[in-house]
C-alpha cells in the first residue's frame, strides 16, 4: 500500500466514525503508525460502559489496499444491517 493509500484509508476510516455516529452507533478508529495498523472497534448503538465491541477488525496498513477498504465496507454492511432489523 503506498503511503497516499494509507492516508486514504485512515481518512475513510474518520469519516465512516463520523457518519456511524450520526446513525447512533460508535466506530473508534486508532491508528498505529509504529506497526503499520488500524485498529477499529464498531459498537451499534453506541458506546455503553463496559460493553463489548460489536465488531473488531484490525487492518494492516502494509497489506493491499482493496483488503483494508472491504473491512470498511464490511463495517458498513454490519451497521446497514442493524438499521433494516429496527
Amino acid at each position: 500500500m503506498t503511503p497516499q493509500q494509507r492516508k486514504d484509508v485512515l481518512s475513510l476510516a474518520s469519516s465512516l466514525s463520523v457518519d456511524l455516529k450520526e446513525e447512533g452507533h460508535d466506530l473508534f478508529v486508532w491508528y498505529s503508525p509504529h506497526v503499520e495498523q488500524v485498529s477499529l472497534h464498531l459498537y451499534i448503538g453506541g458506546w455503553l460502559g463496559k460493553a463489548e465491541p460489536t465488531l473488531i477488525r484490525h487492518v494492516d496498513l502494509r497489506a493491499n489496499h482493496s483488503d483494508a477498504v472491504n473491512v470498511l465496507v464490511e463495517i458498513l454492511s454490519v451497521t446497514q444491517k442493524e438499521i433494516e432489523n429496527e
